[in-house]
Parts: structure tokens; C-alpha cells; sequence
């Protein structure tokens, strides 16, 4: 059911919450000259998704992050991608720094 983005895969399923689902996420191989326009892609991080007409939580996640960008002690956001399922629902995906951690 979820997506690919244009620049990242999904990968396997690492967790839940009440706003969306978390997945591993490594960056799609580009080809000589391609530019992307999400080149800071680390090599594994986390994509927090949900349906678009269920995602206003995890957008006002996104803003708050983008906010207090560079702060040592939380995740970073390297960006925010729109994708359609092969259902044809709509997805919002947050791309995150993987903490692979956890919740203490």
C-alpha cells in the first residue's frame, strides 16, 4: 500500500504512533549528472507517513522542526514529499534523521 518517493525507497516497517507510520528510508541511486533536489540524504534514515487527508499532525511536526532546525537534541527533518499509492491514495512522508534508539 505505501509509496516510493521520487527520491528515497521505503523500507521495512520500524513502528506506529497516532499520527502515522514510521518506516526505514534509504535515498534512491541517482544516476551520473542527476540532480536532486534532496541531495543531503543520509544513507538510512526514518519516513514518518500518513494519508494525506489524516497527515495535519505530522505537518505541524514538520514546521515545528523546520523551526528549530540545528538544535543538537532533536531529530533532524531533511524534507517533505507528496506520494500516491498504487491504490491512488495520497501520502504525506516527513523524511527524519533514523534514531535507532528509540523512545527511552
Amino acid at each position: 500500500m505505501w509509496s516510493h518517493g521520487e527520491h528515497w525507497l521505503r523500507g521495512e516497517f520500524i513502528g506506529e504512533g497516532s499520527f502515522g507510520s514510521v518506516f526505514l528510508a534509504t535515498p534512491k541511486k541517482r544516476r551520473r549528472g542527476e540532480f536532486s533536489r534532496m541531495v543531503n540524504l543520509p544513507a538510512v534514515m526514518a519516513v514518518k507517513s500518513a494519508k494525506v487527508s489524516a497527515s495535519e499532525s505530522i505537518e505541524h511536526e514538520a514546521e515545528v522542526l523546520f523551526e528549530i532546525k540545528g538544535c543538537p537534541f532533536v531529530i533532524e527533518r531533511f524534507g517533505e514529499e507528496t506520494t500516491t499509492t498504487d491504490k491512488g491514495d495520497k501520502v504525506y512522508n516527513l523524511l527524519l534523521e533514523f534514531a535507532s534508539g528509540g523512545n527511552p
